[in-house]
């Protein structure tokens, strides 16, 4: 939860940080049911967030955007999202 706020907070938007704020518990409690009854590991994820995190404080963005969105084409998948 942590490392997702501050991910946030650190965009400098109010607005996208008072909406996290307002969804994130719910979205969160979902999210882990679901993975759960998935049987999804979320070592990857781990992963993949070590990975983000360590592209932004070298300040590799072009490394950080390709992590990002790795890690959201690996969740949409799990999520089995369409577009």
């Amino acid at each position: 939860m942590k490392f997702h706020h501050t991910i946030v907070s650190g965009c400098e938007s109010p607005s996208l940080l008072s909406a996290w704020e307002a969804l994130n518990h719910g979205y969160w409690a979902y999210f882990g049911i679901y993975l759960e009854q998935q049987n999804y590991s979320l070592g990857n994820q781990v992963e993949m967030h070590r990975s983000i995190l360590k592209y932004l404080r070298r300040g590799e963005y072009e490394k950080l955007r390709e992590s990002l969105t790795g890690h959201y084409i690996d969740i949409s998948m799990v999520l089995k999202v369409t577009e």
